[in-house]
């Protein structure tokens, strides 16, 4: 019985742009469309296992940075991102010099909270209450992402268990 599922993987600005192997944007690929497709995929176990009184619960880690590009650490201060001004035109950031890390990271922040809304909404419509979905930031922190970076690094690291 799945009655919660906390969506918390990702990467969190690259250095530079990476494509997932199905070609995607790494952080849209990663952060976003995984997720998106790991939800959809589960959507009817959850709601088996959820009742109105007490719904199964999606859980979509999310990050401040939906809000726009940092100024200081603070992304309320920058511009908006592209797709929070409705701009799709280079979702993949793509084009010369379109490419940012906290842009990246920032616009597949935006999808979830988007997907979030979304998926509330439409399960709402359809009379499903035994599913809620919530996006939340955690908040700042300490990750050993720089283990894994690599996949020839994976089993390197201090601390990380050898499978044999």
């Amino acid at each position: 019985r799945l009655s919660c599922l906390v969506c918390a993987a990702g990467a969190t600005a690259l250095p530079t742009r990476r494509e997932t192997p199905s070609g995607h944007e790494y952080h849209f690929g990663l952060n976003f469309l995984s997720r998106f497709l790991l939800v959809n995929g589960l959507m009817e176990e959850l709601a088996a296992a959820g009742s109105e009184a007490d719904p199964a619960r999606v859980l979509l880690v999310g990050s401040g940075r939906h809000w726009g590009e940092p100024v200081l650490g603070f992304s309320s201060l920058g511009r908006p991102l592209p797709l929070a001004s409705g701009c799709l035109d280079d979702l993949q950031l793509e084009e010369p010099g379109a490419y940012d890390p906290w842009k990246a990271f920032g616009q597949a922040a935006l999808c979830n909270v988007l997907f979030t809304y979304e998926l509330q909404r439409r399960l709402r419509d359809e009379g499903t209450c035994t599913v809620a979905v919530s996006c939340f930031d955690p908040g700042p922190m300490t990750t050993k992402w720089s283990l894994y970076a690599q996949e020839e690094n994976r089993m390197y690291g201090p601390g990380v268990p050898v499978c044999a």
